[in-house]
């Protein structure tokens, strides 16, 4: 396993202060020996920094300065890209899932196996870990940040089919929230999905898809209530006094016959520290909320599931007040479209990690 270079932390490095250090940190730390060459940086001063600790070479023909930024498990995944696409030569087109990292789109499933596809033909092999894709890519590639990529259409089919209905519902709403994808294209993502392999897994997504769901944890959610019969009234409620100030926002909830909301809230952090004792706060808080009559419980993202403990905390709160099931009604796409896109940074930070 290649292990990141440490980061230059001695006197001002001139050559990653140079416009080669940025495009280090465009492309995740890593550089390839062209690069290099190109400006002026020979192969023996690449040598000498590998061998005295500075840089590492994580793949044939390319090196690791140890810039990098981003190391949230979107980051790594994305740098993982990088690295198959640089090992495998100026021809190589990210796709699939490792095409929707590259344009941005969040909730893109971990652990990614890198995936690249070749527009001309080459004898490079990708390195350990990347598998090679015979995609059709032809009149579909685009470049993005230096890399070739397949379009954001053409990933989102390919990957859909493959990652199972949760997954694709988050995949494609955030693909329209962050719009990545616009409304219209949706069908093209939908003609190009016809007749892959696992398109029929996926066919009661498309009526679900709402773009006003913020992160794919949002949209994981809502699909495991919509599996269990538990659909809710709404999503991104605005909730305010009777003077009209805006007093909340929640992710979802439920219309009761009383007039009254029972309101969904998900908590997108990172739990890679101190999930267990986090998920047991919640759980003891849903408790005492629905005791007290509180209309609002919060769930994160280890208790999702089609009959995880959200769904059985919804569930028994809605039979205690006779709740019934909504009518399926039919909404139009563009209602389902935030009226203010969120600013798009390069390389954005999954929420629902």
């Amino acid at each position: 396993m290649h292990v990141l270079a440490q980061p230059h932390d001695r006197r001002p490095d001139p050559v990653l202060d140079s416009p080669l250090g940025g495009l280090a940190r465009e492309q995740h730390g890593l550089l390839t020996r062209r690069q290099c060459l190109a400006h002026g940086l020979t192969d023996g001063v690449v040598a000498r920094r590998i061998a005295r600790g500075h840089w590492a070479r994580p793949a044939r023909g390319l090196v690791d300065t140890g810039l990098v930024a981003d190391r949230s498990p979107d980051g790594v995944a994305r740098r993982g890209v990088v690295l198959s696409l640089l090992s495998q030569g100026p021809g190589a087109v990210a796709v699939g899932p490792s095409a929707l990292l590259l344009h941005g789109v969040w909730g893109v499933p971990h652990p990614l196996t890198p995936q690249a596809a070749q527009v001309r033909a080459t004898k490079r092999e990708p390195p350990r870990g990347a598998r090679s894709r015979r995609f059709r890519t032809a009149g579909r590639v685009v470049e993005v940040g230096g890399l070739l990529a397949v379009d954001p259409v053409l990933a989102l089919a390919q990957t859909v089919v493959e990652a199972g209905p949760t997954s694709a519902l988050g995949l494609l709403d955030s693909a329209l929230h962050r719009r990545i994808l616009q409304p219209e294209e949706l069908d093209d993502v939908r003609s190009l999905a016809r007749g892959r392999r696992g398109v029929r897994s996926i066919a009661q997504v498309w009526p679900l898809i709402d773009a006003r769901r913020e992160s794919p944890l949002e949209s994981w959610a809502y699909y495991d209530l919509w599996s269990a019969g538990l659909c809710p009234t709404d999503v991104q409620i605005t909730i305010g006094d009777a003077h009209g100030q805006v007093l909340a926002r929640c992710d979802m909830g439920y219309l009761l016959d009383d007039g009254t909301w029972l309101m969904v809230e998900l908590d997108g952090r990172d739990f890679h520290t101190g999930a267990v004792a986090l998920t047991h706060d919640y759980a003891r808080g849903n408790d005492l909320s629905l005791a007290g009559g509180m209309r609002v419980i919060r769930f994160v993202a280890e208790q999702l599931g089609w009959d995880g403990p959200m769904v059985r905390t919804i569930r028994q709160h809605l039979r205690t007040r006779s709740w019934a099931p909504p009518r399926p009604r039919t909404l139009d796409l563009a209602s389902r479209i935030p009226p203010n896109a969120p600013e798009l940074p390069e390389f954005g930070e999954n929420p629902a990690v």
